[in-house]
């Protein structure tokens, strides 16, 4: 299996121990244990991922794709697939130990924001890392509350999001 709690976040590649860009089908038997259900209107995913203990595979929900979305514990970590069946996206929240750099879930904001720029996107509320000229540095997204930069260092991070959006087109 190559989920791993404890693997260091990197930007755009991996994170949990799956590289973005891998084939589902090349990660497919770490998913044969998986409890299966089917996505529906009136279907409250949230409770079903917040229940879950091991691995939920979730068929047909948020896009048009044969490829299910993967959660392992309570949200711990999220697999995304592109519509090709590439990993596009990988999500760790609470229960995840591993680091960006020195930042991990629960350390302050503060941590990533003193080392590089970050910009909250109201649209995927999340922020990014942004560059000289102002613009999104692709890979990495870091999911916090929206504050202004003087609460940073009281301000907790939720969760990662490594990512590759441009598999997604």
């Amino acid at each position: 299996m190559h989920i791993d709690f404890n693997a260091p976040i990197v930007p755009g590649i991996t994170a949990a121990g799956y590289q973005i860009g891998g084939r589902f089908q090349d990660y497919e038997a770490d998913f044969a244990s998986a409890r299966v259900i089917q996505y529906y209107d009136g279907l409250d995913l949230i409770q079903e991922i917040n229940r879950n203990s091991g691995i939920l595979r979730v068929e047909g929900f948020g896009r048009k794709s044969e490829y299910p979305g993967i959660y392992f514990g309570a949200d711990t970590v999220r697999l995304a697939f592109t519509s090709s069946g590439l990993l596009g996206c990988i999500y760790v929240f609470g229960g995840y130990a591993g680091a960006y750099g020195q930042a991990m879930i629960g350390s302050p904001l503060a941590m990533s924001s003193q080392t590089e720029p970050l910009e909250y996107d109201s649209g995927d509320e999340m922020y990014y890392r942004v560059d000289e000229n102002g613009e999104y540095i692709a890979g990495l997204a870091i999911i916090a509350m929206e504050v202004e930069p003087s609460e940073h260092a009281t301000t907790l991070i939720d969760g990662f999001c490594v990512h590759d959006w441009s598999l997604f087109t």
